[in-house]
């Protein structure tokens, strides 16, 4: 299950839940039991090699082939 961000709409509390995909939109505050509004989440993967060295594991192609994000976007 990912891990959703959230904003209360009543408190401004932000706040994170491990959601299954199909509860995603509905979380309620720790802290005022208000209604959690979901943020846009931006996900990494890390991966340790035999050394204990952190690697970033490359995503799938993107929306052109790129390694991961979409090459269209980014300016040279």
């Amino acid at each position: 299950m990912p891990i959703y961000e959230y904003i209360c709409t009543r408190c401004a509390c932000g706040f994170e839940e491990l959601r299954s995909v199909s509860h995603m939109n509905a979380a309620t505050c720790p802290e005022c039991q208000g209604e959690g509004m979901r943020q846009l989440s931006v996900f990494a993967s890390f991966s340790q090699d035999g050394m204990g060295e952190s690697r970033a594991v490359a995503g799938g192609g993107g929306c052109c082939g790129g390694g991961g994000g979409c090459a269209c976007s980014m300016s040279v």
